[in-house]
């Protein structure tokens, strides 16, 4: 293992390199790979790929449920151009000063929560060892990300807007209408009870610092790659003859 490679990539060199040392080998001499991380490499990439789009298909779902329109499930900087684009429908309007507009209202609001993301990342670029080199290019990763996002949601997705969208009543979808049924009762009565809300929180804080003792203190998570290597350990003194009986019992005990 290589620090800082690619390990699929050193692993295909590999492969490459034993092919080319079989060729001079004698007849009858092979060289036959016991481990091999191609398997838990792709296990991993296609994990992460499927994560990705499972997420953003969720999170469209989630927003086309809320807002009712397709377009405005893409971005969520969208629905507050599409509510200002919905008062003024039916009347001439110009969708470009609109939309600034809508842009100028949430600019502030995206920017400080996509720098909390970021915040909340930080600490993983102090790590070190095994777990830094595991948890720093997520971070690392994740920070780009949300700076592009942030980019473009202030310079591409106000353009497309201007284009895309189109002025309509906006009218509340039947989730959002079930949930101000079971919401608006409930607000009413935290801004009566005020007291009784902040001393519930306060309550439920302090109560929470309770679990700390019950932290787990590995950071590593358990890796389950799928495959199986074993290895024998014995004590200095054992002769080579043992140890390699020994190994050889247990290989034939394994397959």
């Amino acid at each position: 293992q290589r620090i800082g490679e690619n390990a699929k990539g050193v692993v295909q060199a590999v492969k490459q390199k034993l092919a080319i040392a079989q060729q001079t080998l004698p007849k009858g001499v092979t060289l036959n790979p016991v481990y091999d991380r191609t398997e838990l490499v792709d296990k991993a990439v296609k994990t992460a790929e499927n994560a990705l789009i499972e997420g953003a298909i969720l999170v469209a779902i989630i927003l086309f449920l809320f807002l009712g329109e397709v377009r405005s499930a893409v971005v969520v900087m969208v629905e507050n151009g599409f509510r200002l684009l919905s008062h003024q429908a039916g009347k001439a309007v110009d969708k470009t000063q609109v939309i600034l507009e809508a842009a100028r209202e949430v600019m502030n609001p995206v920017a400080f929560a996509i720098l909390i993301i970021i915040v909340v990342f930080l600490p993983l670029f102090s790590l070190t060892g095994l777990e830094g080199k595991m948890f720093k290019p997520m971070a690392l990763t994740i920070t780009f990300a949300m700076i592009g996002s942030l980019l473009l949601t202030m310079t591409l997705v106000p353009v497309l807007s201007a284009l895309i969208l189109k002025p309509k009543p906006e009218k509340d979808t039947f989730v959002v209408r079930w949930a101000k049924k079971l919401y608006l009762p409930l607000l009413d009565w935290a801004l009566e009870n005020k007291k009784k809300v902040i001393g519930g929180a306060v309550i439920g804080l302090l109560a929470s610092f309770a679990l700390i003792p019950f932290l787990g203190k590995e950071f590593m998570p358990t890796l389950q790659e799928g495959s199986i290597m074993f290895r024998v350990t014995s004590i200095p003194s054992t002769s080579l003859e043992e140890s390699i009986r020994i190994s050889q019992q247990l290989e034939g005990a394994l397959k």
